[in-house]
């Protein structure tokens, strides 16, 4: 479904993207290459841990305020 609205042109670079159970990131690769403001929450502390070095590894340094271990 994420990869039918990116094609559809439904996100365009700067608006902002909300994952919620983002999990650790791997619909996001995407959205950290192409200038989104993104963010995240999951309820796993282990998933918060690995989407925030995911984001890290795309030169995002503000990833810890960013994704946060919540209930959606």
């Amino acid at each position: 479904y994420l990869l039918d609205q990116i094609l559809k042109g439904r996100f365009r670079p700067g608006m902002k993207v909300l994952d919620a159970g983002c999990g650790g990131g791997r619909n996001l690769g995407y959205f950290f290459t192409g200038r989104y403001d993104v963010w995240g929450v999951d309820l796993s502390p282990d998933a918060i841990h690995a989407v925030r070095a995911h984001a890290q590894s795309f030169g995002l340094q503000d990833a810890a305020s960013r994704f946060l271990v919540a209930p959606v």
